[in-house]
């Protein structure tokens, strides 16, 4: 099925709350890609559907697909000899068909510039269809627990785009970060091409230990490209025993006004640690701003900053209603982030907003706002500073249909529905929170185990960076 040759003529979204529908889309949209393939991702994991996503676009460019893919330099957990096969294992006339690349890399001689990563999540084919929202790559994000360690599940939502101008400007914005002084090519290091075949090894290392080493490593990245060939094989033969056929994702997107894509702009930024005079803070704030009647604004991470205080003070002076979601202590899975909310959240609420946390049982990580019920945001932007004063942040204004009987109208219902079903409201009596963690196939003893190291763990947590708060309060 041709999921590329559409010619509508309005702005189309369709919002991905399921894991299932964000996963296939996202493997729909790679295997029939023709021209060009731009990944970019705060984070990528080497467990299985990040590996699975990294097979289907080596096997886009096996193809003739140009494929590239662009990670955060901190949160490049994809496996060295895992790049390397993926670079390798293509034929010669194809090898430069896929590129990886970092954002930021450590560097010593400028150490505060690692303070400042790239948070975006994004998915462009041919410049024709854009995936991006909240879901980094890696399994919690699909609804998989963690393959070694417990993990949380994170509830998220994605929006698929198509035919709109705002794919081109998020496809520019790729090309000139990638052009960027902030971007370098991903190391290999053992495990790039002219290691693989003669490995430089320190002054006192003997031959035959590095020789060894050597061996050792071309047969990792054998065995890694073993691994991608089988996937891909199996991938295509349980589609051809099941009959499969993509999704007609462009009939299930909904038809709305002009989508205004939301960045970081890479060409007016000073420096490493500078916001760029354009910025996503300043746009979003300013979308809210011309609210009339009501604001919903679900952000996983909130430490109020000034601006965000300022923001909330004239929005009820103005008498708009604010309801604000974010994650409770027992759903949220970075203690860091919840110690700075403890310490600001009488900022929002002096103001009047409506604040209640997320219970669970899964943690929450969607970063979405409905202004009026007219104007739907979905990105990567969280409520604290160091998304509006450090991080590259990406997102998606849309205007809404003015009919309600949309499938778009329903799915943002659903999403917000089920959001505020498992909230508390700040300060209510009747809030039990719940365990954030997937428990369905733990032991008794294991259970009560695991009860006891994570109160432990929170409990020393929460006192350290409470200690250490005034210090690290503008890197939340």
């Amino acid at each position: 099925m041709a999921l590329l040759g559409s010619t509508a003529i309005a702005d189309k979204i369709l919002l991905l709350n399921s894991n299932l529908d964000s996963l296939q889309a996202r493997f729909d949209y790679i295997q029939n890609a023709q021209s060009e393939i731009k990944v970019q991702y705060f984070s990528i994991d080497k467990d299985y559907l990040s590996f699975s996503t990294l097979a289907i676009l080596r096997d886009a460019a096996a193809r003739g697909v140009k494929v590239k893919i662009l990670v955060d330099a901190m949160h490049n957990d994809i496996l060295k000899q895992t790049m390397s096969a993926l670079l390798l294992s293509l034929t010669p006339e194809k090898k430069s068909n896929i590129e990886i690349k970092v954002y930021n890399s450590f560097n010593l001689l400028r150490p505060l510039r690692y303070t400042k990563r790239m948070h975006d999540k994004g998915l462009i084919i041919d410049d024709k269809a854009m995936i991006s929202g909240g879901r980094n790559i890696a399994n919690g994000f699909f609804g998989r627990s963690g393959e070694r360690k417990i993990l949380p599940i994170f509830e998220d939502s994605d929006a698929l785009i198509l035919e709109s101008r705002s794919i081109h400007n998020a496809s520019e914005y790729f090309n000139d970060l990638w052009n960027s002084k902030f971007v370098s090519s991903a190391s290999l290091g053992q495990f790039s091409a002219s290691s693989l075949k003669r490995l430089r090894c320190p002054g006192k290392t003997d031959a035959a230990s590095c020789e060894r080493t050597r061996q050792r490593n071309v047969k990792l990245v054998q065995q890694e490209e073993e691994r991608i060939n089988e996937f891909i094989q199996a991938f295509k033969a349980r589609q051809t025993a099941d009959a499969y056929e993509a999704q007609d994702w462009n009939n299930l997107a909904t038809e709305v006004g002009p989508i205004e894509f939301l960045y970081d702009d890479v060409r007016t930024q000073p420096s490493n640690l500078d916001k760029p005079e354009h910025n996503i803070a300043s746009q979003l704030y300013n979308f809210i701003q011309q609210a009339q009647e009501s604001v919903t604004i679900i952000t996983p991470y909130l430490v109020i900053t000034p601006e965000q205080e300022s923001l909330f003070r004239q929005l009820r002076e103005r008498n708009i209603r604010v309801n604000l979601y974010t994650n409770s202590k027992a759903a949220n899975d970075v203690s860091a982030a919840h110690v700075g909310y403890e310490k600001t959240r009488e900022l929002a609420l002096r103001h009047n907003v409506n604040l209640y946390e997320y219970q669970g049982p899964d943690t929450l990580h969607a970063k979405l706002a409905l202004i009026d019920g007219k104007t739907f945001y979905i990105g990567s932007f969280n409520w604290d500073y160091r998304s509006q004063n450090l991080n590259r942040e990406v997102g998606l204004i849309v205007n809404l249909p003015a009919y309600r009987d949309t499938a778009l109208r329903h799915d943002i219902d659903e999403k917000f529905g089920r959001i505020a079903r498992n909230s508390c409201l700040v300060r209510s009596s009747t809030c039990s929170p719940v365990s954030n963690v997937q428990l369905s196939d733990l032991s008794e003893t294991e259970l009560n185990n695991l009860i006891h190291v994570a109160k432990k763990r929170d409990r020393a947590n929460a006192r350290f960076f409470r200690l250490i708060y005034p210090l690290i309060k503008k890197q939340l």
